[in-house]
This record gives C-alpha cells, structure tokens and sequence, in this order.
C-alpha cells in the first residue's frame, strides 16, 4: 500500500532497470575490483522498474476476498453529448451504423438462431416460446429481429433489438427501437448489460407498446463451446429493484433492499421477490452515470445456505460474527451520498440490474 487507505492504490515490486548502456557509459566501474562491487554500482546506476504484476503482500493482514478484477465499458450518454454541444466541441461519429453486426462471424443471425431454440425464461420458470423469430429486412438500426407470440390467445407481434456484443442496451437503443417499431405491441430488448436510463425508460413503457428486457447469458460469448438444448436457460426476464433510502444522522443515508419487482407478460401480473432472496446486491455511494463503482458489497443469499460458513470456520474468529452477518443485510451501511446513487443487484443466474436513486428520495 502507498499509505493505509486501500483506495490510494498498491505498493509494487520494483527491479533495477539495466541495459548495455548503463555498464559501458559509467566511469565508476572502470576501478571495480571484485563483481559484487560491480553489481552494486550498476544496480545504484539503473532505474527501477515497477512491477505492476507483483504487488507487494501484507501477511500481517487477513484478506476475505479472492483475486478480483476491476473492468468497465464506457458508453456515451445524452448529458456528456449536452455538454460537448454547449461548448461546440464536435463529438467523433461512429464509423458504423448501431446494429449488431459482426465481422468475425454473424452475431445476429447466432442471437436469433438461440431465441429460437430456447425461448425467453420468465419468473416461475415460464419460458416464452419463439419458433417464428426471423430477422428483419430494412433501413433500421435498432430493430433487428420480429416474432410473433405463442401465448395462447396473445397475437401480439413482437419486436426485437439485440444490444452490443460487449456493451449495454442504451436509452438511445431503447428510443429509436421503439421508433422503429411503431406498429409493433410488444418491444423485446436483449442485452448483456442494460444502461439504468435505459431501464428506467424499458420499466416506464410506451404509448401502446409493452416493452421488456431479457438478460443474455455470459456463457452465450464462448461462442462453439455453448451447448444449447431446448431446456437451456440463456435468456431471462429480470425484474427492477424496489429500494428505500433512509435519513440518518449527519445528512448521511443509508439504502434498502427490500425486494425485486418483476412483470410476468404471460400472466399479466406482477411478482415480488424478497430482497434477502437475491445472491448479491451493491451500492454506488456517487453514481456518475458511466461507471459503476462498488463501495459497499452485501451478499443476502437467505434462501440458500449460508455462503460465508466456510470462510468463518477458516478464519476461526479473527472476524467477529456481527461482521459476517452485515455483509448478509438488506441494508447497507450509512454513508455520505453524492448528486446520485446507483444499485446493482444480481441474482443466482447471474443475471444483473441497475437501479439510479437520488439522496432527495431519502425519508
């Protein structure tokens, strides 16, 4: 550690840089006598280079996590474009138009090839079936794919846009899908990742249209390794997060999960799914938008067992057990919130949803 906050970063191992150059063009090794004083100066001549691959360990310290990576996919949004208009900055336009095609082999027809085959998973397991699902022809950008519904007594068509291979469905996405598909009923998006404006516009609906989105499946990405059956679960319909943030002292506040909601098109109705039933949720302490940052973690997990016995009887009570149960609370810590907040929650499937809040909602 460069100073005793985790957030300032790693102290890294560092080897002395010697090259041909550093040998020939110093005149102190000229009198050497003996080569352990001739590695002292050469290494005393060099500059060190930081190892970023080694960073140093504490072993006074107990560490309750594995090794972790920290990644972030960086989407334009409408505010950034706001500003860089404002300021009459010309923003870089896209080489490209936004559909989902791929050079290196044809992830539309691929997406479409596994709608087919294993449908759209709701709550309760109910899966819609799309046998008919078929690509669409046209000058569109957002509307890739058209089907019609095998739910008995439904004839709704359905409209489909696929997000990106490796970003999230944006608000742009979901306002000029919509666009495009007017004379559509139901407007079906299925991404990885969903922007939460997007989210927030996809769980507001539209004027005459049901608008849903589906989870896609990492799994989907390994490409010929996926095996896919009929019973596969590749797609999924996750509902929002319903939150509460309270006032605590100090104008800090603090979040509650208290469930997710989810709308079952097949039935028309809408389940509520406890919030100590979710596998893991996270709190963005001052959400900007963009990225994602994890400030607290808490793993709830009530309806499975306990995910942290193990690594209590390994620790054998270096921790105190009050801690151990915080990290399976459905409130988090309070804390001093920034101009938004942001919630991640993420259920057994691994399928995720952001929910934005603002420290005004607090009560």
């Amino acid at each position: 550690m460069r100073s005793e906050r985790l957030r300032d970063g790693f102290r890294y191992r560092e080897s002395p840089h010697i090259s041909l150059e550093t040998i020939t063009n110093n005149a102190r090794v000229d009198d050497v006598g003996s080569r352990a004083e001739l590695d002292l100066i050469v290494t005393a001549s060099s500059n060190p280079d930081t190892l970023y691959n080694q960073p140093e360990e504490d072993k006074g310290r107990v560490r309750v996590s594995g090794p972790f990576t920290v990644e972030a996919i960086p989407v334009p949004s409408l505010e950034a474009m706001a500003v860089a208009a404002e300021d009459a900055i010309e923003l870089e336009r896209p080489t490209t138009t936004g559909r989902v095609d791929d050079p290196a082999g044809d992830y539309l027809t691929m997406m479409i090839d596994l709608v087919q085959k294993t449908g759209i998973t709701f709550p309760n397991g109910r899966a819609l079936r799309v046998p008919s699902i078929h690509a669409v022809k046209g000058p569109y950008e957002y509307l890739h794919a058209e089907a019609t519904s095998d739910i008995e007594g439904d004839p709704r068509r359905i409209a489909v846009s696929f997000g990106p291979k490796h970003g999230p469905v944006t608000q742009s996405q979901v306002i000029g899908a919509c666009r495009e598909a007017w004379n559509y009923q139901w407007v079906l998006f299925i991404g990885f990742a969903c922007d939460p404006d997007a989210r927030q516009r996809i769980d507001a609906g539209a004027q005459g249209q049901q608008l849903d989105f589906a989870n896609a499946a990492p799994d989907i990405l390994v490409g010929d390794l996926l095996k896919t059956r009929k019973t596969s679960t590749l797609f999924t319909v996750y509902g929002a997060p319903d939150v509460t943030v309270h006032k605590e002292a100090d104008g800090m506040v603090s979040v509650e999960l208290v469930g997710v909601d989810i709308y079952d098109p097949i039935t028309g109705n809408t389940t509520h799914g406890r919030g100590d039933d979710v596998a893991a949720w996270f709190v963005d302490h001052d959400y900007d938008g963009r990225t994602f940052c994890i400030c607290q973690a808490l793993f709830p997990g009530r309806s499975t067992k306990n995910p942290w016995e193990k690594l209590q009887k390994a620790l054998k009570g270096t921790i105190d057990e009050d801690r151990f149960e915080q990290l399976r609370a459905t409130r988090c810590l309070a804390f001093k919130p920034g101009k938004k907040m942001a919630v991640t929650v993420i259920d057994d499937r691994g399928n995720e949803v952001i929910k934005v809040v603002e420290p005004k909602a607090a009560r």
